[in-house]
């Protein structure tokens, strides 16, 4: 369960940088 938190957040971290580069 924290693992998966863990993961969705750094996914949801490294989309917003694409999104804003």
């Amino acid at each position: 369960m924290i693992r998966t938190m863990f993961k969705s957040k750094i996914h949801r971290a490294t989309v917003t940088q694409a999104d804003l580069h």
